[in-house]
């Protein structure tokens, strides 16, 4: 009887062996509703094919346009090894602190004909993948339950009869990224991104295949970046740098790196027809994905109309920032109009938990490199209230604070 309960469980083990659902390969495209990023309105393109000599691995890949809105000229890789898990290798330029390839491992979950689940740490971190019906995926990823990653409804953009065509990946996995510093000056004008990768050559930048899918099923998108409401002149003669962070909501950071003061000035601007009952917040340092250890400069209006621009500080992972005066701030100012909202304050390269480090590089001074994150929200009453949800209206950056463009491209400054 031992014997035989034993050789149940090792069929049983056998039966449970999860196995990819091949139904998902193809080239899918979606608008998101949710990314890290914050409100998103472009699409959101991915390829999901077999890999060459191999009947078990898959790679899953996303290329984002050097004209794109957020990320321009960026690039991630899912690398799928069936029944076991996938490899994250992604470079995303203003977004990952580190300036080169990330690579992260997930474990599968689960699988069946129509869904697969890769999670990490006991699946406090989780990507699933749905297939609602043949022309229809689902991609949601939950990244340290309760922050929503990225969370995209996607259309299949290749017809069913192609779906058996579809040509495997010859690059071997696990990362095959070239690193640049930066996506508009890679030095080597002649290279494209839509270049097939052969055997002889394994380091290619950009989406394998991207040049295939059928262009009669993409989504028309108008690429031109537009700004619909101009920034108050006063940002752009008071302030040095200023550049949109997120397109959708146009919220826009101003600020002067001034060293001889060792002194940042700062000013957040966003069109918004509910001037006096909205906040604008500004982290500096948060914990990746979350909100934790941020120091925050938050300011609206209160409901009898005073200047409320705030110190505050996140103690953990999600929730509304608290009261914290270890980050001093200055020179503040809330300025509303029937159609925009603008804080300005000023804070001291070294104060609160994160200060603004420079050093020296021969002649030139450089600063490191910051992650930032935004929000906007219905703000409080008083100057002492529990700032609201800010739901979608929030999002990440990387910044150098003193040369924004070897970051931000050109058609992300600001329009006056």
């Amino acid at each position: 009887l031992k014997r035989a309960m034993k050789l149940l469980f090792v069929l049983f083990l056998v039966s449970v062996v999860f196995t990819f659902p091949t139904s998902m390969i193809g080239y899918w495209q979606g608008i998101p509703e949710v990314t890290p990023l914050g409100p998103w309105k472009s699409t959101f393109n991915i390829s999901i094919l077999p890999v060459t000599d191999s009947s078990s691995d898959y790679l899953l890949s996303d290329f984002f346009e050097s004209d794109g809105e957020l990320v321009p000229g960026s690039i991630q890789q899912f690398w799928i090894q069936d029944g076991v898990g996938v490899t994250y290798c992604g470079l995303i330029y203003d977004f990952f602190r580190v300036p080169g390839p990330v690579i992260k491992n997930f474990t599968e979950q689960q699988s069946t004909d129509t869904v697969i689940q890769w999670c990490d740490n006991n699946c406090e971190l989780s990507w699933t993948i749905t297939l609602v019906d043949e022309n229809t995926l689902q991609n949601h990823f939950l990244f340290a339950d309760p922050v929503n990653h990225l969370n995209v409804t996607m259309k299949r953009i290749s017809s069913k009869t192609e779906s058996s065509f579809f040509p495997s990946i010859t690059m071997p996995p696990p990362c095959n990224i070239t690193f640049t510093m930066s996506p508009f000056n890679t030095g080597d004008e002649e290279e494209s991104t839509d270049k097939i990768p052969d055997e002889n050559n394994n380091k290619i930048s950009g989406c394998p295949f991207h040049h295939l899918h059928n262009q009669e099923d993409i989504i028309e998108e108008d690429k031109d970046i537009k700004i619909t409401k101009s920034l108050p002149r006063e940002i752009d003669d008071n302030y040095e740098f200023c550049f949109i962070l997120n397109n959708d909501v146009e919220f826009a950071l101003a600020w002067n790196y001034i060293e001889s003061e060792e002194e940042l000035q700062i000013a957040l601007s966003i069109p918004t027809s509910n001037s006096m009952n909205t906040y604008i917040g500004l982290g500096f340092e948060p914990f990746f994905p979350g909100m934790y250890d941020a120091d925050v400069a938050l300011g609206y209006k209160d409901s009898n109309g005073n200047d409320c621009v705030r110190s505050m500080y996140v103690p953990y992972y999600v929730g509304p920032p608290q009261n914290d005066d270890s980050m001093v701030i200055s020179k503040t100012q809330v300025t509303t109009s029937s159609d925009r909202l603008t804080v300005e304050f000023s804070r001291a390269f070294d104060t609160g938990h994160h200060n603004i480090t420079t050093f020296e590089i021969g002649p030139f001074t450089s600063v490191a490199h910051s992650q930032i994150m935004w929000a906007i929200g219905d703000s409080p009453t008083s100057c002492t209230g529990t700032p609201n949800y800010h739901g979608n209206n929030r999002g990440l950056r990387y910044i150098d604070w003193i040369h924004p463009s070897t970051i931000f491209p050109d058609f992300m400054k600001c329009s006056f």
